[in-house]
């Protein structure tokens, strides 16, 4: 085996390194838990900068109203985390 170790250390080392790489990503994906929308088009050049700061610039008390300037852009942007309107 490599390194002149036997066949039981060198899997139990190698097995612990992949499951503790797995709980480290688990940890880290749930804690920062990232967006998880999937376009159905690549955005325009220019149009993922206006749609990030149309997100920071929307009030936190929940009103969604959307600006006129960007009100003729269409986006099609799929929620992962919420049902289609099509079922």
């Amino acid at each position: 085996m490599p390194a002149g170790v036997d066949w039981f250390p060198y899997l139990r080392v190698a097995l612990a390194s992949f499951f503790s790489a797995a709980a480290g990503a688990q940890v880290v994906h749930t804690y920062y838990k990232p967006d998880l929308t999937i376009p159905e088009t690549p955005p325009e050049k220019g149009q993922l900068a206006k749609l990030r700061k149309m997100q920071q610039e929307q009030p936190k008390d929940g009103n969604k109203d959307i600006p006129q300037e960007s009100a003729s852009e269409d986006v099609n942007v799929k929620r992962v985390d919420q049902p289609s309107a099509e079922s």
